[in-house]
């Protein structure tokens, strides 16, 4: 069978409408890909927290309180009503033992829990009791807002 490239045939017809309906597919995928990224961005911009970084801190004329670094265990305090993290650093200092603290989570913070690489902190990952040295900022209610998490082994 010899091709007939101007000639319309009852194959280049079925090829046409299926790389227009192959075309038409990708661009919603694609579309839909869009869409979900552009939701989960406005979810972070929602979580961002009005504060300067840890090092900022550390180099303006704050009080010493201001920063927070402790080791201790930590431990999800979630009812398992919902899914819902409600994680604690539990720590010790001469003269109070068993001081709390409620930490915050937020895209910025980072965890070392492995191999000594920074990554993004996944509190699935968290084991209860697992102890940590916490660093961070506290906010206005207390709770500190967790700039860097390091696995105790």
């Amino acid at each position: 069978m010899k091709i007939q490239w101007n000639k319309v045939t009852w194959y280049s017809t079925v090829a046409a409408v299926l790389l227009g309906i192959g075309i038409f597919a990708l661009g919603t995928y694609i579309g839909s890909l869009y869409e979900r990224g552009r939701a989960a961005m406005e979810i972070v911009e929602g979580l961002k927290i009005d504060r300067k970084p840890i090092v900022e801190h550390a180099t303006e004329d704050i009080a010493p309180t201001a920063l927070f670094m402790q080791e201790g265990n930590i431990k999800n305090m979630a009812t398992g009503e919902i899914e819902e993290d409600d994680w604690m650093l539990i720590y010790d200092q001469p003269g109070a033992p068993a001081l709390t603290r409620k930490l915050i989570f937020t895209t910025e913070s980072r965890c070392v829990v492995e191999k000594g690489i920074p990554l993004f902190c996944n509190t699935a990952n968290f084991e209860q009791g697992e102890r940590v040295v916490i660093m961070g900022a506290p906010d206005v209610d207390g709770a500190i807002v967790v700039d860097r998490l390091e696995s105790v082994h």
